[in-house]
């Protein structure tokens, strides 16, 4: 087990001051920042203010990260990773408590200057740091995993993902550098084929113009973190005056961005963030699979499972950028696992308020991770308390379980007992293997045993990454170590409370996405063991036999599936899915395992068969994940292709047509942020149906609405016979019935009932979307008249009296 105490002998070898080591962190968090934003298509100035509010951030976590670290060895990626995830936290939270002040604006930098002195006054008494340098190769591959990380939703960035490692392999002797004719042709060859692939990229970036958007939950996450950085968190700007707790802490984190930088609506929440997110996830799954292991290779193994590995649902935790709470607590979840591993051996001082602030912003970040983490420290502590008996880690374990229940108990009643948005939905609730019927693997109405049969299937066919880890429930080398149990806790607590919760949109899913995020670091810390105790290994012609004939049988799985899914309506789908799932798991569960025996029984005499048999699983699961992520990423590329030619005219694009965009930021520059929005349009268009999750008025002006988006309710009351049939269906209260009708009602024909209704909710200004409007006014004399229009909206100022 590696440990990064310092070793005397070699103080030398790591000594370092501690700014001159914040210094080179903060230029390569800064030089990153810059570079993605540039690539993610940020204008120059704003990727400029983007780098100076994040870099910011990078710098004063680092340090402090660094003030707790004393006398411990560091590297570069952990004070990136762990800089960015602390600094973050600390920056949202101070701009939160100072929001009401007139220091507000400058609240996301008072971190570094406080962080700063005491630095300063720490450095006095402990005039050094220590680091150690990480290979060059190793930083080609973070590199390279962040770009790919990116790639599944921004598959532009494809030809540009694998250049890091092409310079580092080009350039491998960096001590010829310059020295001679063909060194310097061979740097000008990789600035040349770098600029081109540059160049490559960008031009497939234009060719489609949603590949920043694909969400309508981007723009309903947008105006809450606006709203979370303007009114606070209680306020909601989809529906003024209706209390709403939402998991609002990453949101606060894009709003004070937003806001710091000064950037255009939808930037932060759609490009900064997911490339904040990746930037700080990767190191970390890098830092802590090196600190579990010594083998070299483990940590680039959990990032290649990290960024390529799926499963047949493709549940990874990478293609949910649609989310950007799961994408950014990702980050601060790993965070604390990084920082939990290192407190059980005693590492860090400060470790039981460090990883309560982690904790609090996990669950206040994202609803799942609270749950996980809390199981997986529990399950530790029980461990050691039962089999371990290690006298020296009760009092850490205890006291950690005492303040993370304490946590856990204290955000839930703050943030989430209540959470209500529209309507008076739970946020969860407990329906045992619920995931079968939301998924649609079996119905509504279907025997519990059904359901029980499916969600099996379901959780089989997302799980095969775990089945990489086995090896350390075996291993003797491994049984005594605590930080075992700690990921044993949160994959089996993801399973578990992924099959016996529910919730609308199979939401559960998220627990088990969160143990899936965690997966890769054990599994590259499993991987050695599977030639553990072996000397001489003949590795024949039989092991390339199973790469091949499970990856044959892989990609046969599914594209069969693909093509059962193929052109099938929605009551085909049904059967199509349950088609899909049943092949997946005879193929993962049945036939794989056929062929491991064949090959291992054929290879019985040989005196090393049973590592044989050990790699020969590992080939089949790594096989299986990573032949699927490849498809899948190919099945991205070609989605990005077939929808590159949108209209930027077309008025039903989730970021907004040129005339709806033109409309509501001339709204933004021209009304008070105190002023109230209603509007009429509240559809996503489908085929068939409304999708009531239009959100765009209030993520392009920032203001509070008296109702957008209409898809939330669950009361069993009487609905008004003037609604919409499709409004009709999503049994809203009686509030949001009103709400609704008399913001119709005026678009459509202005009226004194619904000119004073909107009055007496103090309603400033109407956005009327054409698109949605059936009438075709164009006027609302005497009640409003039209302050800016053009063919896709009309903006009306409501008269103070008609």
């Amino acid at each position: 087990m590696f440990n990064n105490v310092i070793d005397q002998t070699n103080i030398n070898k790591y000594q370092s001051h501690f700014f001159e080591i914040v210094t080179k962190t903060s230029i390569i968090g800064f030089s990153s920042i810059l570079c993605l934003s540039i690539i993610a298509g940020i204008g120059l100035y704003d990727s400029l203010l983007v780098t100076l509010v994040v870099g910011t951030q990078i710098t004063s976590g680092a340090m402090i990260w660094l003030l707790l670290r004393r006398n411990c060895v560091v590297t570069v990626p952990e004070l990136l990773g762990m800089g960015l995830a602390i600094g973050s936290i600390a920056s949202t939270g101070v701009s939160q408590i100072l929001r009401t002040t007139p220091v507000h604006g400058i609240g996301w930098a008072l971190p570094l200057l406080l962080v700063v002195v005491a630095s300063a006054k720490s450095s006095i008494r402990t005039p050094s740091a220590f680091i150690e340098k990480i290979s060059r190769f190793d930083g080609a591959i973070i590199t390279t995993a962040i770009l790919f990380a990116l790639c599944y939703w921004w598959v532009w960035i494809l030809p540009l993902a694998l250049f890091p490692l092409f310079f580092y392999f080009l350039l491998n002797d960096p001590r010829s550098w310059f020295s001679s004719l063909r060194v310097r042709l061979k740097f000008l060859i990789a600035i040349a084929t770098g600029m081109a692939l540059f160049a490559i990229a960008i031009w497939f970036r234009n060719s489609n113009l949603s590949w920043w958007i694909f969400s309508h939950d981007q723009t309903f996450l947008e105006g809450i973190a606006a709203s979370v950085n303007i009114w606070g968190p209680h306020e909601n700007i989809h529906a003024v005056g209706i209390p709403d707790s939402y998991h609002w802490f990453v949101l606060a984190w894009s709003g004070m961005t937003t806001n710091a930088a000064g950037l255009a609506p939808l930037i932060v929440i759609t490009k900064v963030l997911p490339l904040c997110a990746f930037l700080g996830a990767v190191p970390l799954i890098w830092a802590c699979t090196r600190q579990l292991t010594k083998v070299s290779y483990s940590p680039v193994i959990a990032l290649l499972l990290f960024v390529l590995g799926s499963n047949y649902f493709n549940l990874q935790p990478i293609r949910f950028t649609n989310s950007p709470t799961f994408i950014f607590t990702m980050m601060w979840l790993l965070a604390f696992v990084f920082t939990f591993v290192e407190c059980l051996r005693g590492q860090i001082r400060f470790g039981l308020g460090v990883l309560t602030l982690l904790f609090v912003a996990n669950f206040g970040g994202k609803a799942s991770n609270g749950p996980i983490l809390l199981s997986g420290v529990l399950f530790c502590a029980l461990i050691n308390f039962l089999f371990l008996r290690n006298r020296s880690r009760y009092r850490f374990l205890n006291w950690s379980t005492f303040l993370l229940i304490t946590s856990s108990i204290t955000i839930y009643l703050l943030l989430y007992k209540s959470q209500s948005i529209i309507g008076s939905g739970n946020i969860l609730r407990v329906d045992i293997a619920s995931v079968a019927s939301d998924l649609g693997a079996a119905r509504q109405n279907s025997l519990l045993v059904t359901k029980i049969l499916m969600t099996m299937s379901i959780i089989a066919i997302c799980s095969p990454i775990f089945l990489i880890s086995s090896p350390l429930l075996l291993s003797q080398s491994s049984r005594k170590q605590p930080e075992l149990y700690f990921f044993f806790g949160i994959s089996l607590s993801g399973i578990l409370l992924t099959s016996i919760f529910g919730h609308s949109g199979a939401s559960e899913l998220y627990f088990l996405l969160s143990a899936l995020a965690v997966a890769p670091i054990v599994a590259g810390y499993a991987v050695p063991l599977y030639s553990e105790k072996t000397n001489n290994l003949h590795l024949n012609k039989k092991l390339y036999l199973v790469f091949a004939v499970t990856s044959i049988y892989t990609i046969f799985a599914f594209f069969l599936w693909k093509f059962f899914t193929k052109n099938t309506n929605a009551q085909d789908m049904y059967y199509a899915q349950k088609i899909g799932i049943a092949f997946s798991v005879i193929v993962i569960l049945i036939f794989l395992p056929i062929i491991l025996f064949r090959v291992s029984i054929q290879s019985s005499l040989n005196k090393d068969a049973k590592t044989f048999r050990r790699l020969s699983r590992l080939v089949i699961l790594m096989t299986v994940l990573l032949t699927l992520g490849v498809i899948h990423q190919c099945d991205a590329v070609i989605r990005f292709v077939n929808s590159s030619n949108r209209d930027p005219n077309d008025s039903n694009l989730l970021q907004g047509s040129i005339g709806e965009l033109a409309a509501l930021t001339w709204l933004r520059e021209n009304s008070n942020v105190n002023d109230i929005l209603a509007t009429n349009r509240f559809c996503i268009p489908l085929s068939d149906s409304c999708d009531a999750k239009w959100f765009l008025v209030s993520a392009i002006t920032h203001r509070r609405m008296l109702i957008e988006g209409y898809n939330r309710g669950t009361d069993d009351v009487s609905q008004d016979e003037r609604l919409p049939e499709w409004a009709k269906s999503l049994r809203q209260p009686l509030w949001a019935q009103q709400r609704l009708l008399h913001s119709l009602g005026f678009a459509e024909f202005p009226n004194i009932t619904d000119y004073e209704y909107l009055r007496s909710n103090s309603v400033a200004w109407i956005v009327v979307d054409h698109t949605a409007q059936a009438s075709g006014a164009r006027s609302w004399y005497p009640f409003a008249e039209v302050a800016f229009q053009n063919q896709d909206m009309s903006v009306l100022r409501l008269k103070q009296t008609p």
